[in-house]
């Protein structure tokens, strides 16, 4: 009964027609090596230098293996180096993808990369995304992007301010042989910059984007120490588990589902625990293992997920947990 009524959860997402899968793509590779930078993605404390940063990657039609149909992106990840779990803040953040038909980037102005087909996939202020070292780990978009592969190469174009690591851990993401450019240090209140200042590097991020393929991403912070995690695969067909961890054994969980994120959270208990979906489905007890539906009318559907738990040590009888997001698909 459990599992069919998170079944019929999964199918009222379908709004519209699923992706045309084709899998991740990595760029300019998926291995765990080369340089480790804080470009775009900022230094494990708030500083002048790397805070407010604004920077722009480009993958090319052969990175994304050629497509020649219009597809889906469901979501981006990234590398991180080091190894466990961090954890990156934005007092805001701004993502936006777009297309060109230059081969390289131009050194002049950020628009002028972002010549076709441009949306804003993540914007949001006091976020907060989870990773893992030495992991791919997605970042949770908002919404899918429809890349066309008639307007050619894709741009990534990060905005970012008051950025930090909270867990004070990792030293950047990896990078490799690629052309970057940015703008960072200028002040909080003027706004992302127009002007590239910083051109001459060929040390720009590892990054992935989903073409179909399922992904899991956390974001927000936990409190009172309840965390949420994934284990197992949001692939069509396959099981996937989510639990709560950190939890007293006498406390009473309830893992909430939605479709629609809030971000920031709310503090609705007034002990700064936060809600960061909307529910619409709840389901008791601290695990759930359910199998996702072998349906690709699933693919790049977003469902967000996250803990509430009751407890006589909690501050206010009551704790929350982070923020996950569950987007079935094909294999990575």
């Amino acid at each position: 009964m459990l599992r069919s009524t998170v079944a019929l959860l999964l199918t009222t997402a379908l709004l519209t027609t699923a992706a045309r899968a084709q899998n991740t793509r990595y760029i300019p590779d998926n291995l765990p090596s080369g340089g480790c930078n804080v470009i775009p993605f900022g230094n494990n404390v708030v500083n002048t230098t790397w805070s407010n940063q604004r920077y722009q990657v480009m993958a090319t039609l052969a990175d994304l293996g050629n497509p020649t149909a219009p597809i889906d992106i469901c979501n981006i990840g990234f590398l991180a180096c080091g190894t466990g779990d961090q954890i990156s803040h934005h007092d805001t953040i701004v993502l936006q993808l777009g297309q060109t038909s230059a081969s390289t980037l131009a050194t002049t102005t950020f628009a002028a990369n972002l010549v076709s087909n441009v949306q804003t996939v993540l914007q949001a202020t006091d976020f907060q995304w989870k990773y893992v070292g030495s992991q791919w780990s997605r970042i949770g978009i908002q919404r899918p992007y429809r890349f066309d592969p008639a307007l050619g190469n894709l741009v990534l174009d990060v905005c970012v301010t008051g950025t930090f690591k909270p867990l004070g851990a990792g030293s950047g993401l990896y990078t490799g042989s690629r052309q970057r450019v940015y703008n960072r240090s200028w002040p909080t209140s003027s706004g992302c910059p127009s002007t590239i200042t910083s051109s001459g590097s060929t040390a720009a991020i590892k990054w992935c984007v989903d073409f179909g393929a399922w992904s899991t991403s956390e974001n927000g912070l936990g409190c009172q120490g309840l965390d949420l995690a994934f284990s197992g695969t949001a692939e069509l067909g396959q099981s996937l588990t989510i639990a709560a961890g950190g939890a007293p054994n006498s406390a009473g969980c309830t893992l909430v589902l939605g479709l629609q994120a809030f971000t920031p959270g709310l503090d609705l208990f007034g002990n700064g625990c936060r809600i960061y979906c909307n529910p619409i489905l709840y389901v008791p007890g601290k695990t759930l293992t359910a199998t996702v539906p072998n349906d690709r009318n699933l693919i790049c559907r977003q469902i967000y997920t996250q803990f509430y738990c009751i407890d006589a040590s909690y501050t206010g009888l009551i704790a929350t947990s982070d923020r996950g997001l569950v987007i079935p698909g094909l294999p990575q």
